[in-house]
């Protein structure tokens, strides 16, 4: 699954096209082995609060419209990881701090 970056938040999360319901085994106890890439960052799980990331860690999160932000405690993820607005699904963009959104690894999602 690949996304794109919709918007940037006034706190500056950045608010991808995905949304909860396209991935809720991503959200159980057990989830498969997933990787969200964006820009040099890679995230490998997604916190249920913004709270449990550690001050200035990127991590992913869903947000209150039901899509996957990515983020940063006590940060902006989109000063720490580039504007990224609109561009998120190829890495050859030339922007910087854009990339892959999700990769979900098949196998382990069973496609």
């Amino acid at each position: 699954m690949r996304g794109i970056v919709l918007k940037i938040d006034r706190y500056g999360n950045l608010i991808t096209n995905i949304r909860a319901s396209d991935a809720p085994e991503l959200l159980g106890n057990d989830p498969p082995p997933f990787r969200i890439v964006i820009g040099k960052s890679e995230i490998t799980e997604i916190r249920s609060h913004y709270a449990q990331g550690a001050p200035g860690e990127v991590f992913a999160i869903v947000g209150s419209m039901g899509f996957l932000e990515i983020s940063v405690n006590r940060g902006t993820a989109a000063k720490q990881l580039g504007h990224c607005e609109g561009y998120g699904s190829s890495d050859s963009d030339g922007r910087r701090g854009c990339g892959r959104i999700v990769e979900r690894r098949r196998r382990a999602w069973g496609l």
